[in-house]
């Protein structure tokens, strides 16, 4: 009984919109990063934009040669913001909805699309690629849990909890969830020792507080406990994101610059 319980919370209809966004810590942006892995330096732009009950995440990633732009990787992931009531509690969070990616390996486009599947209870994958094993459509059971999150979108599902605000008042706390790889199946190519399911169990825990001496401000640190790897993600004290680093795969994310959000 419990487990169709946390998998109705994933297809329920019921209120589902009845969260401030504001209260969450959500709001548009628009954040250019400086974005390093075992191949070099590159720029990620970001762009979160709410809209029509929707949370809708955008990034693209750019090599760094300014006289020879060139797009790397892009996915637009799209959820929808819920609360989940079980009993007497109601609990704020992200429904996965779509979404689509694209990577260049060697100048050859290869693409993913996910997309909710509330009457199978599943996720339906459309692959594109030049390769015969990546292409064509699959329907993929969603596990037990109540947290799904998509991989690109972990700082936007965070921050749509209470466990956000929560941890960071209380300065301890973890939240388990289910990350979907918006990735999949070409993450295997991008990424070293993953497993390569759509769903990977995860916990996010946070973890200290700091000063930045720079900004002079505080530093709110998470972990996230994926795959037998650690991925820490540091907010400000405005809640904003501003680094990343996967220290497993060499991977860092750090702000850059702001942008005016287009409306």
């Amino acid at each position: 009984m419990l487990k169709y319980l946390l998998l109705l919370s994933l297809f329920s209809c019921a209120s589902p919109f009845v969260v401030s966004v504001s209260s969450l810590s959500i709001k548009d942006e628009h954040v250019v990063y400086d974005y390093k892995d075992t191949s070099g330096e590159m720029l990620m732009e970001k762009v979160v934009k709410y809209k029509d009950k929707k949370v809708i995440t955008s990034r693209k990633l750019y090599n760094n040669n300014l006289s020879n732009k060139k797009m790397l990787e892009r996915s637009v992931t799209v959820s929808e913001l819920g609360l989940l009531t079980v009993g007497e509690r109601q609990t704020p969070l992200l429904r996965p909805f779509v979404s689509q990616y694209t990577v260049w390996f060697d100048g050859k486009e290869y693409f993913t699309q996910m997309k909710l599947n509330k009457v199978k209870k599943s996720l339906d994958i459309l692959l594109k690629s030049p390769e015969e094993k990546w292409n064509g459509t699959k329907t993929i059971q969603f596990p037990t849990g109540i947290h799904f999150c998509f991989f690109s979108q972990v700082v936007e599902c965070l921050k749509s909890t209470g466990f956000f605000k929560q941890a960071i008042e209380q300065k301890a706390g973890s939240l388990d969830l289910v990350i979907i790889w918006d990735t999949y199946p070409y993450f295997s190519e991008i990424y070293a020792n993953l497993n390569e399911e759509v769903f990977s169990a995860a916990t996010i825990k946070y973890e200290t507080e700091d000063i930045n001496k720079k900004k002079d401000d505080k530093v709110h640190h998470f972990s996230l406990d994926v795959n037998e790897q650690l991925i820490l993600y540091e907010f400000n004290e405005k809640y904003e994101f501003e680094k990343f680093y996967w220290i497993a795969q060499g991977v860092t994310m750090e702000r850059k610059q702001r942008k005016p959000v287009e409306r």
